[in-house]
């Protein structure tokens, strides 16, 4: 069944969204400028702003803002920056406008954040409520601590699709990067492994918007790069803090709060890149369940992965 022409530009904007989204990531050190991202998009600018916010869940100032606090939570946490640094190298021109912005966000100021030892600023774990973080921590010890190795990875590419939206969305990319799979020569499904990257804290707020990829790495090499808006993701090679967990998406979400607030602060490690990975088995991609899993009511058995590093980040 052919796709209808409004349908096919809906899906032309969506992807052209997301190549900005992209693009904007990549220069949160500078100014943004709406108007440069609505040419990258190809759109004018009332149509890129509507289209912005409809796709990423946030205008961009918002988006924009919301990266570089983040980001610069990660250098106070995990550097030996001083303040005007951190301030710098989030894209703030004064310390003092930089401190406002991230009081207003994190609840605290950098300085208090910094010192504080019951918070860790990284991916699905921080609480942007102080209150919501106080109380995660207490019921940790109602939480089974995950088992955790150190694996060596490799370099590896892997083919990946971005989305934006809550947890409950994501059987779409995912059954669109199968198809994708599928389609291409000399593919076998069952060499392949599959991968989870998740870019944003894991938030306690109502009907959350995540930055998500589905990737996957093949057993071979492509002849042509990807179309869009499926594209080439590199995992740098390095240690990587692995645990196996079974059950459902609550486990889950559990077993990750443990790893970061019980493991992570005393293992000696910091981490190392911008996102976390789940990784699938191959067996839940051969006959995907997506929806029972979303809703809680099928356990799965997944590798929660940390790529870490030893020493303070070097940013």
């Amino acid at each position: 069944m052919s796709l209808g022409k409004k349908e096919t530009t809906h899906r032309a904007n969506h992807r052209a969204i997301i190549r900005a989204a992209h693009y904007l990531e990549q220069r949160l050190d500078e100014p943004v400028q709406i108007s440069e991202l609505a040419r990258h998009a190809g759109m004018s600018m009332f149509h890129f702003q509507r289209a912005f916010r409809e796709v990423v869940g946030e205008t961009v100032k918002q988006h924009h803002l919301r990266l570089r606090l983040e980001r610069s939570a990660y250098y106070l946490k995990f550097s030996n920056w001083q303040l005007q640094e951190v301030s710098l190298a989030a894209g703030f021109t004064s310390q003092a406008s930089f401190s406002r912005a991230f009081q207003k966000f994190y609840q605290q100021s950098p300085s208090a954040f910094r010192n504080d030892q019951s918070v860790v600023p990284f991916l699905r774990s921080f609480m942007r409520e102080k209150k919501g973080i106080k109380e995660n921590a207490e019921t940790l010890n109602d939480i089974p601590a995950p088992t955790v190795r150190i694996k060596d990875w490799p370099d590896q590419e892997v083919v990946a699709l971005r989305y934006y939206g809550p947890v409950s969305g994501l059987t779409k990319p995912w059954n669109s990067l199968l198809k994708w799979i599928k389609q291409q020569p000399g593919i076998d499904l069952i060499q392949c492994r599959f991968f989870g990257l998740w870019f944003d804290d894991w938030s306690d707020q109502p009907n959350p918007s995540y930055r998500y990829e589905c990737a996957v790495l093949l057993p071979n090499s492509l002849n042509e790069a990807p179309l869009d808006p499926f594209f080439i993701r590199k995992i740098d090679a390095g240690s990587t803090a692995v645990a196996s967990i079974h059950g459902n998406i609550g486990a889950l979400d559990r077993a990750w709060k443990q790893m970061i607030y019980g493991w992570l602060p005393f293992s000696g490690y910091q981490p190392r890149l911008e996102y976390v990975l789940d990784e699938y088995p191959v067996q839940l991609m051969l006959s995907p369940p997506w929806m029972q899993i979303v809703r809680g009511l099928m356990p799965l058995t997944i590798q929660i992965c940390v790529p870490i590093m030893t020493g303070k980040a070097q940013v």
